[in-house]
């Protein structure tokens, strides 16, 4: 596996993404995908009269069910959509009870075609998620001013990699989501940190990352830092 690294001081970099709207009324916080973004199971099999079922596991046990879900299954950066039914089937060769053509594989089709969600891969997901513990090391005190934002542009990324993660072991990233408009990455981290020495309670709150596509290696760049949601 590839290791894309950086300093203190080089926190901001790049990274992925491209997508689809999809039209049912499911929950999001962006619009534009509607169908939540699956990130952390794997593809689960029946046995027996379930032999040919297909459910999608979390860590906790717990599955999908009566709702659609995007999945890269293969982690590849592009994730289809699935809608699994009352019980967490996955439903296949079909149309759905909101009336949408799922494929034999299971995947959202229109118009014949496979309907693709591009999201970062795992590699890239853990780039940036170790490069938001040092934003975060940096610039957590600004954080808690209202509607902070640092904008910074045009960064390069053969200058700014460098050899090492350090500076974040005081946060802990508690949440994580991520969409694409077509144009832009945003990435949402949802963060805790202890307020002092001695302290039980800690600080709460989400660090907001708006990419930008470029030709270098992890593929995107870091454009914005923020403590409010801005998509689009």
């Amino acid at each position: 596996m590839k290791r894309y690294v950086m300093t203190l001081a080089t926190a901001f970099l790049s990274l992925i993404s491209v997508l689809p709207a999809f039209a049912s009324e499911l929950p999001t916080w962006r619009n534009f995908r509607t169908a939540e973004l699956e990130l952390s199971g794997h593809w689960h099999c029946g046995a027996g009269t379930d032999s040919c079922k297909w459910w999608y596991e979390r860590p906790d046990g717990s599955y999908p069910a009566s709702c659609w879900r995007w999945i890269d299954g293969n982690d590849d950066g592009y994730a289809e959509c699935y809608y699994f039914n009352s019980d967490g089937r996955m439903a296949e060769s079909l149309t759905t009870p909101d009336g949408f053509a799922v494929d034999q594989s299971g995947a959202w089709t229109k118009d014949g075609e496979r309907q693709l969600l591009r999201v970062l891969d795992s590699e890239q997901r853990e780039f940036f998620t170790s490069a938001a513990k040092i934003l975060l090391s940096v610039y957590g005190e600004y954080l808690e001013s209202p509607d902070f934002r640092y904008v910074k542009p045009d960064i390069d990324y053969e200058e700014l990699a460098a050899a090492g993660f350090a500076g974040g072991d005081a946060y802990t990233i508690t949440g994580y989501d991520e969409d694409f408009d077509g144009v832009r990455m945003y990435l949402k981290f949802d963060y805790t940190k202890p307020s002092g020495e001695g302290e039980a309670y800690a600080k709460a709150g989400s660090l907001y990352l708006t990419l930008m596509q470029s030709s270098g290696e992890p593929g995107f760049y870091i454009l914005e830092l923020h403590n409010q949601p801005a998509f689009g």
